[in-house]
């Protein structure tokens, strides 16, 4: 186990979520440019109503979730799912996140099933970073994971991808050939991996082009296209921002892959200290031995 990686996949999707929060959900990329330009660290969701009471440094109902999940795996010292089903419910009955569509159909069914709803969104995937933090770590139980909320096939298939592509960088590979050794394994991924090698536009207009909202036929060649424009981690953040729609959950699968690449110790120091739950954070990975 690749503990520096590792660590730095799971701090780095935080700060994917984190960067996002103020203009998520805003398709309009000129309106995030009148209201948040220059975009260099955490912003206030002060222009939607998305996520009240938050602030520059919190997180959107995605890293939310996925600080419930570090917890719980933190305090068990392993990942159980009818454990982490009962406490997501207890959550989301409870807490003030933002309910989407997702969230609130998996509500019901989770009440019979260890499945949820049908939904095709990236963001089931998200959330998923802690459970690297577990040796060994396997595909089904992320897989196990994400159904509790979204169950899509397809999003399944691209859940896979990334697992099977950050398991490479962590053992050592850089991003672009990870991506090259299993964009095979589907056809969409393999013609979603194709355009974004091959587009020559700027990456906000790509984007716009490609459909910025949450499902992932649009978010992961839209996650690809960031990838292969911007080399630095907070650069391709900003980026992402930029280009409005769903860019929390965009965010958190690019942390995950500039962070499994660049490791803990090389993110940038002011966004680890700004996120409101470092500490929390923090505290979790030491009980994981991180």
């Amino acid at each position: 186990m690749n503990k520096e990686k590792i660590k730095g996949l799971i701090f780095a999707s935080f700060i994917g979520d984190a960067m996002a929060l103020g203009p998520h959900w805003i398709y309009d990329t000129d309106k995030i440019q009148e209201h948040y330009a220059p975009i260099t660290s955490y912003t206030e969701p002060n222009h939607t109503d998305y996520h009240p009471n938050k602030k520059a440094g919190d997180f959107t109902h995605y890293g939310d979730q996925s600080l419930l999940l570090l917890n719980s795996i933190a305090e068990h010292k392993e990942f159980n799912l009818a454990v982490f089903k009962k406490e997501w419910l207890d959550f989301v009955a409870k807490d003030t996140i933002y309910i989407d569509h997702a969230t609130k159909e998996s509500m019901q069914l989770l009440e019979n099933s260890n499945k949820g709803s049908d939904s095709n969104e990236l963001g089931g995937f998200a959330r998923s970073a802690p459970l690297f933090a577990l040796d060994d770590i396997d595909e089904e139980t992320i897989l196990n994971q994400i159904q509790l909320t979204h169950t899509d096939p397809q999003l399944l298939s691209i859940a896979q991808f990334f697992i099977r592509v950050l398991k490479e960088i962590i053992a050592g590979e850089s991003i672009e050939k990870s991506l090259l050794m299993h964009k095979d394994m589907d056809p969409f991924i393999a013609k979603a991996y194709s355009d974004a090698l091959s587009n020559t536009k700027d990456v906000v207009t790509r984007i716009k082009e490609i459909g910025q909202s949450c499902p992932s036929p649009f978010a992961l060649p839209a996650v690809l296209t960031i990838v292969f424009n911007e080399t630095d981690f907070q650069s391709a953040l900003i980026k992402n921002a930029y280009a409005g729609g769903d860019s929390a959950a965009r965010g958190m699968v690019l942390g995950m892959l500039y962070g499994a690449r660049d490791g803990f110790k090389h993110l940038p120091k002011e966004l680890l200290h700004e996120l409101n739950a470092y500490s929390s954070i923090e505290a979790s990975m030491e009980k994981l031995g991180f």
